[in-house]
């Protein structure tokens, strides 16, 4: 039928006759659906298992850093071509040792952007930020606020002993950390993925876009795969679940008014729908 929100005015409800959760299912099931429906072992298992953190390091460039190689282009750095014992190692960042990171530039590639601007993501673990859970937004004290600058040295480092002269270019950096992903998303634990990328993934009914509640269509990663072009595909798979696959054809022609068009005159909210 809707959703329940909280906002200035108060609790609103707002209602519709179509509605697409891109919360992940866990969040969708255990928060959204509290109460009224449950899956039961795989809903807790979704709960139980643990989930992937990351550092964001947020940067404002003083240029768009042609001069060093750079146009736009992500990429993966490692200290080793043993990607196990990486992974093993990350949160050695903690501690102000950089073993990966992931480097891209969301201010270069957007050509309405103001300014270039760049983001280096890492991995590591929400428990090493546990102590500090109960404290609010930006109240988290000096002793966190080393431990990020830290990070965002290490970091920073690390990129400049691959593209020599990168450091140069910052004239911003804001570190971000699983807690606050946490604080914004709700997301448990911080985490950036939905149901983790293992083996059982693949054998939990819950995981996809069709849900047993009508109307309801889940979307995102855990209706796709992991990243941004798997919940791009689950949401255009949930739409196409909806009304038919000549969506995806239209989508991926750019084409959508006919689709726009049919929204605007979808039934009432809790209307049937055809």
């Amino acid at each position: 039928m809707g959703v329940e929100v909280q906002n200035a005015r108060g609790p609103e409800t707002i209602s519709a006759a179509e509605i697409y959760s891109d919360i992940g299912a866990e969040a969708t099931y255990g928060k959204l659906l509290a109460g009224e429906f449950s899956l039961g072992d795989e809903q807790a298992e979704m709960a139980s298992t643990p989930t992937y953190g990351v550092v964001t390091l947020y940067l404002g460039l003083k240029s768009s850093c042609e001069h060093l190689g750079i146009h736009g282009q992500n990429f993966w750095i490692y200290d080793s071509f043993d990607h196990d014992s990486t992974w093993e190692r990350r949160n050695e960042l903690a501690q102000g040792r950089a073993t990966s990171c992931y480097l891209s530039f969301p201010g270069i590639k957007d050509p309405s952007a103001q300014m270039p601007t760049a983001e280096i993501i890492a991995p590591l673990d929400y428990g090493f930020f546990r102590p500090w859970r109960e404290k609010a937004w930006r109240k988290r004290g000096l002793d966190y606020e080393a431990v990020k600058e830290r990070i965002a040295t290490a970091l920073l480092g690390f990129v400049e002993s691959r593209i020599p002269g990168f450091r140069a270019e910052v004239s911003y950096s804001e570190l971000s950390t699983p807690l606050t992903v946490e604080n914004f998303t709700g997301h448990r634990d911080g985490g950036i993925y939905g149901f983790p990328g293992v083996p059982r993934r693949t054998g939990l009914k819950s995981l996809g876009s069709k849900t047993p509640v009508q109307g309801l269509t889940l979307v995102g990663a855990d209706a796709g795969s992991l990243g941004i072009a798997g919940s791009m595909m689950a949401g255009i798979k949930g739409v196409a679940l909806e009304h038919g696959m000549g969506v995806l054809f239209k989508v991926l022609q750019g084409n959508l008014p006919e689709f726009s068009a049919k929204l605007e005159k979808a039934p009432a909210p809790g209307a049937p729908l055809s």
